[in-house]
């Protein structure tokens, strides 16, 4: 939002995820119908009306609050692609996860303890807190390199797999602290490690853009997992 009011973007419109009710829908949509409450995905949510296409709308449980219905889907499914379909993350593996204590690591962090990871993350002091509560079993500082010498002690034989939104330099650094066979995951469009082998970057549009049922089917999955109490 802050970089479309900037002009940065080629959509104005602001917002990108809402909970609302259905007005109309399209003749072949059937998964909806108007009057339900539903989980939407996409540019100029933040109105109150708006125009989502079908395969980005799911209905919202009548147990799950709108707060966390209207939050969950940018980090959980961005967390979710990288992990889960990108780097095909395994039990057992090691993972590094950057700004542990934000939206999309903290849900990265709880997705790969769900897998059977060990789960290591930086974040900044302030919200260090936050990334151990979120369950990585160790943390760094993500405003500075200070994280390295810690990462090599408690990961001596590299990680599986890291992922990272931050800027060059960390993304360099981290790059050499992932196994021969490791994959690194960048969000956003431009990447920022270099001499990585197994290098994906990668962002939602991406993701739900891989198949017509990607966003209902991820979101399914991820909403059985909160209404469980196993993410939050």
């Amino acid at each position: 939002d802050v970089l479309s009011v900037l002009g940065r973007t080629d959509d104005p419109r602001l917002g990108l995820e809402a909970v609302g009710t259905v007005i109309a829908t399209a003749p072949d949509v059937r998964h909806v119908a108007g009057g339900d409450s539903v989980i939407a995905f996409g540019p100029g949510a933040l109105a109150s009306e708006a125009t989502f296409a079908a395969n980005r709308v799911v209905r919202r449980p009548p147990d799950l609050d709108i707060d966390t219905a209207a939050s969950v889907a940018i980090a959980g499914l961005t967390a979710w692609y990288g992990l889960h379909d990108l780097a095909a993350i395994k039990p057992g593996m090691r993972v590094l996860v950057h700004a542990g204590a934000g939206g999309v690591g903290g849900m990265a962090i709880q997705i790969a303890r769900l897998a059977g990871a060990r789960v290591f993350a930086t974040a900044s002091r302030g919200k260090q807190r936050l990334a151990l509560l979120n369950g990585a079993e160790a943390i760094g500082d993500s405003r500075s390199l200070d994280f390295v010498e810690a990462a090599r002690r408690w990961c001596p034989e590299g990680f599986d797999i890291v992922l990272n939104a931050l800027g060059p330099e960390i993304a360099d650094a981290s790059a050499r602290l992932l196994r021969p066979d490791g994959v690194f995951l960048e969000i956003g469009n431009a990447p920022n490690a270099t001499g990585v082998r197994r290098h994906f970057t990668y962002d939602l549009d991406q993701a739900i853009g891989r198949e017509s049922g990607w966003f209902i089917d991820r979101m399914g999955t991820l909403l059985a997992l909160l209404r469980a109490g196993k993410l939050a």
